[in-house]
Parts: structure tokens; sequence; C-alpha cells
């Protein structure tokens, strides 16, 4: 374990002896059981009753970030019940390190399980928006190319909400966009190969790049929509 994460946690528990401590993630888990300075930062979370409003403290030591969270247990359960995308996260990938009071880390796991059976799904109305929002922003952006720098920055805002549609369509939960590429890189090679010619090619290449992404991202649901029809709309989008 590492000295300074050894020291932050053993400092928690003497001021929290009632609580359950806990890491966010295996790689913050590992950082508990390997005698090494851990990759990135560490995010640790504290289960407390004291908590009623959540709190959250991020610290240095010795170069290594700590992002701690403190939340009660029943703040936990109501963030989680009203469908928080964080906190369902939070909660499915928590890690146990000390638990100073009896079943709350059993209860913990029926959270981790009912969050698992009550992924929210997507409605046609949103799937068709996400279809229809990403054309109508790339076909924008085809307008805009003799405008240097606002192409540069309208494409690569563009490629960060492809990925992030990418995730929506996808996945239960968003990761942290500073996570994204390394699980892309894992699961969807391909469209990370991609990412990597986008910012190989030059300007005009760059562009048809992420038309072709787009086609990618969207080619389970249908591909890209044209127009919308009348129904629901996320205006504040």
């Amino acid at each position: 374990m590492h000295t300074v994460v050894k020291e932050v946690v053993e400092n928690l528990i003497r001021l929290h002896p009632e609580s359950l401590v806990g890491a966010i993630g295996k790689k913050s888990y590992e950082a508990f059981e390997k005698n090494s300075h851990p990759l990135g930062d560490v995010d640790l979370l504290v289960i407390d009753e004291h908590y009623q409003i959540f709190e959250r403290e991020v610290v240095q030591y010795e170069n290594l970030e700590l992002d701690i969270s403190y939340i009660s247990e029943d703040l936990l359960h109501q963030e989680v019940a009203a469908g928080s995308v964080i906190w369902t996260d939070v909660v499915k990938r928590f890690e146990k390190i000390y638990e100073g009071k009896d079943n709350t880390f059993l209860r913990i796991l029926a959270l981790q399980q009912a969050g698992r059976e009550n992924k929210p799904e997507l409605t046609a109305e949103e799937i068709n928006f996400i279809r229809f929002d990403l054309k109508h922003n790339l076909q924008y952006l085809s307008q805009q190319k003799h405008d240097q720098p606002q192409s540069y920055y309208l494409k690569n805002s563009y490629l960060a909400a492809l990925i992030e549609a990418y995730f929506q369509l996808t996945e239960p939960v968003i990761p942290k966009r500073k996570k994204q590429l390394s699980i892309l890189k894992e699961k969807e090679p391909a469209l990370y190969k991609m990412i990597e010619d986008f910012y190989e090619k030059d300007s005009k290449q760059s562009y048809e790049i992420l038309e072709k992404m787009t086609d990618h991202v969207l080619r389970h649901v249908g591909g890209p929509l044209l127009t919308f029809e009348k129904g629901v709309y996320p205006i504040d989008r």
C-alpha cells in the first residue's frame, strides 16, 4: 500500500469509526493492495450518517491527488432511487476498505444490484434527438470550413459530443471524460483508430473522418437523422 494513501485512509477511519470507507473504482482500490504509487488520482468514499448533505474534498499529498466524497447511507439510497447517473455509477464501482457498522456494506451491495436492474433506457424520442442533433451540428460544421479557428474549435467540440453520444447509446452511465478514450481503445478499437486519424489528418480529411465516426456511432440506431418529427424536444441541449 502506498504510504500516503494508507495514512489518509487510516485518518478517515479514525475520524469516522462508525462509517463505511471504500474506494471508487478498481484502480483506486488497487492502490490499497499494491505497495506502489498509483497511476492517476485516488477516489475514496466515506458513507456516514453525519453527512446528510453531500460533501467533497480534493487534496494533494506528494504529487498524489485524493478525491474524497462524504455522504450518508440514506442520502445515497435517495440519489440512486431518484435515478442519479453519477451516484448509480459510484455505487456500482464501490470497493469496501473498512466497515465500522454492521450490515452497511450488505445494503450497499443490494443497492448495487438495484442500480444494475434499474438502468434507465433511452426513449425513442431521446434516441431520435441524438441522431438529429449530431447530423444537424455536423452540417453546421461543414459550413464553417472557411473560418479556420472556428472550424477547429467546433470540430473538437463535436468530437467530444460524439463520444458522449456513443456512451449514451451503449452504456448505462457516461464515464468521466478523462476515462472515455481508454475505454474506447479497449471496447471500440475501430472507433478509437478513427479518433487517432482525426488528429493526424488535415482539415478537409478530419471533417470526412467525423462523418465516418458519426455513421459508426449511430449505425445500430438507424444512422443520422436529417429531420425531426413533431414530439418532445430537449431544448436545453
